[in-house]
């Protein structure tokens, strides 16, 4: 996916269940986009739905367990159609992995990766 010249997304798709993921893929839908919800809160959450109306969106959720949705995703990670290395916050020792838990509970950073070496 490419963004427009504002960094406005056809499509954007939340995967963290954090709010503040929530409210930066609204902020990043262009008008008249999609915003699909795969990400779990596990908990109410607060998110801007005003967004909704002011850019026109179309809200959709996913469970993205399926065969169907795992294949497609390896497709579009094999077409290098996603930069999954702009997802990746830090590679971090797997000694040092309770800065990495705290950092993740602090929504400090999108994805942190165990390194077990």
């Amino acid at each position: 996916m490419v963004a427009d010249e504002l960094g406005l997304f056809d499509v954007v798709v939340e995967c963290s269940g954090n709010a503040l993921g929530m409210t930066a893929c609204f902020q990043h839908a262009r008008r008249g986009g999609r915003y699909v919800q795969i990400g779990l809160g596990g908990k109410p959450v607060t998110v801007p739905f005003d967004e909704v109306c002011f850019r026109e969106l179309f809200v959709t959720g996913g469970n993205a367990s399926t065969t169907r949705s795992w294949r497609r995703a390896l497709e579009l990670i094999d077409a290098r159609s996603v930069d999954l290395g702009a997802l990746v916050t830090e590679v971090v020792p797997l000694a040092e992995w309770e800065r990495a838990f705290t950092a993740t509970r602090a929504a400090d950073g999108v994805k942190y990766v165990l390194d077990p070496r």
